[in-house]
């Protein structure tokens, strides 16, 4: 901004010079002219000279040849239009003095109030994502240190679970809440056991209100696959995949989660909030639907929800409107 005001105070200098400068040459213009005819016209029309001799003085008379009215009709007419061009000069310059510079507050007006609106977007969208966040916090809080649980189990889920948001908002954040990349959630930082999970599926971009849910919902599911319960001695064996299938508009999103080498006695049994977030919360916030079930050697759990709630373009599209450079409009002719 310092800087354009220093442009701007130049311009301004440049126009007022611009206009001292016309108004000079015009002057010295008319000066030069107004020299040389009157020369030419003593030269061509010398003066006649007397002396007369009157009270013991001497007196000298000069005599100047009468002027022509036509010459002296189109010395005048020079004479006027060389002051009209120059005060053409002066008033252009004036004018676009302050044409310019009216445009250019219109463009800074402009600026400004389209910085005033997007600080406003911003503001109301962090107060979205705060609120959000909060409720999810504390609902994770209340369902985990419910009345009854143990304490210390209690205590290492909570802060799991809040690390696992706190590791998706920083993904987020480092993505101006573009959305992440699905492999992303299971990195280590993120989930326990990640190092046992084998993963196979599409890149996919999640919006951040999916990524929160998935965040959230694979830890959930990686913090009961205990290290040490297994059917035979082994630690279990975890697959996640994904896949999309369909056509747009109506593509789906699918889901599995496989524990090998477990079974309903040997795995740690699902919490009252790992359950309602499996089951209710998690296909409710994603538009689908869940099932998890046990096979002979395996736990299996199953998502599926419309593309469009995983991805949701229209979040997206609307985050990023609010990071784009500021686009000032052009100005209609009147």
């Amino acid at each position: 901004m310092q800087k354009d005001q220093t442009v701007s105070g130049s311009s301004a200098r440049y126009s007022k010079s611009m206009i001292v400068i016309h108004w000079a040459t015009a002057l010295a213009v008319l000066g030069a002219w107004l020299t040389s005819e009157g020369g030419r016209h003593m030269a061509e029309n010398p003066p006649l000279l007397r002396v007369v001799s009157f009270g013991s003085r001497d007196w000298t008379l000069i005599y100047y040849a009468k002027t022509n009215t036509a010459d002296r009709a189109q010395e005048l007419a020079a004479i006027v239009a060389v002051i009209g061009i120059a005060l053409t000069t002066v008033l252009c310059g004036l004018f676009g003095y302050v044409s310019y510079n009216n445009l250019r507050l219109s463009r800074e007006i402009q600026a400004r109030i389209g910085f005033e609106k997007r600080l406003t977007a911003v503001i109301d969208e962090l107060n979205h994502r705060v609120k959000n966040i909060l409720a999810v916090i504390q609902s994770i809080v209340t369902r985990t240190m419910r009345h009854g649980a143990d304490i210390d189990v209690a205590r290492e889920l909570l802060i799991g679970r809040i690390h696992a948001m706190s590791h998706v908002v920083s993904l987020l954040s480092e993505s101006q809440w573009q959305g992440v990349k699905l492999r992303g959630l299971f990195e280590p930082r993120s989930i326990p056991h990640a190092e046992r999970i084998a993963l196979n599926g599409p890149d996919i971009i999640v919006s951040a209100r999916a990524a929160q849910s998935l965040a959230l919902l694979f830890f959930e599911l990686a913090s009961h696959a205990d290290e040490g319960l297994s059917l035979v001695g082994k630690h279990p064996h975890i697959v996640a995949e994904w896949s999309v299938s369909g056509e747009a508009p109506d593509t789906v999103f699918h889901f599995r989660w496989e524990e090998f080498n477990t079974s309903a006695a040997t795995r740690r049994a699902d919490s009252e909030f790992g359950i309602v977030l499996l089951d209710r919360v998690v296909p409710e916030a994603l538009g689908g639907t869940a099932k998890r079930y046990f096979t002979d050697v395996s736990y299996v759990y199953e998502l599926t929800a419309p593309m469009q709630t995983v991805v949701d373009e229209n979040e997206m599209g609307r985050i990023g409107r609010l990071g784009a450079p500021l686009q000032l409009k052009p100005q209609r002719k009147r």
